[in-house]
Formats: C-alpha cells, structure tokens, sequence
C-alpha cells in the first residue's frame, strides 16, 4: 500500500456520525489513481469512487497535473462499527 497526501474532508475529525455516512476527499499524486481503499481503525476497509474532479486542488498543488483528477468519495456504514471515536 502505498501512502499519499491527501485530505479527508467528510466527515470531520471529531464529527458524530451514524448510519450510512459518506466521505469524500483528494490525493495527490503525479500519477492518476486507479482506486482507492478507505480503512476505519485499521481495518473495514471501504472501495470508494476516485478520478472526481477538484480544481481547487489541481490550483493549489503542483503535483497535480492539470488534467488530474484527485477527488474521491465513499460510503460508510457506521453499523458495523461500535460507539466511539474511530480513526
């Protein structure tokens, strides 16, 4: 697996969720992606849709080529994970 920068912006850190939640951010890397597996707490892993399109984020980095799609979305289902705070 390999690690890139990238940003989670749904949900929020500290946000109570519950039910199905979805969850969308950006990664940045020179290459498209070509999928993309969300882990909660180290596991549940989650296949989420990736090549969306995020211009802010193609402005704001210069990795991005101008072409890059970088935006990605998911969806949780928080029933499967007990009360709490997850990573």
């Amino acid at each position: 697996m390999t690690e890139r920068p990238g940003y989670l912006a749904a949900p929020l850190e500290g946000e109570t969720v519950s039910g199905i939640v979805g969850m969308s951010g950006w990664i940045v890397d020179p290459a498209p992606l070509e999928r993309i597996d969300l882990h909660v707490d180290g596991r549940h892993p989650v296949r989420g849709r990736c090549g969306l399109e995020r211009p802010d984020v193609v402005r704001a980095h210069p990795r991005c080529a101008p072409d890059q799609r970088p935006g990605f979305s998911a969806r949780l289902d928080t029933r499967e994970l007990g009360n709490g705070y997850h990573l």
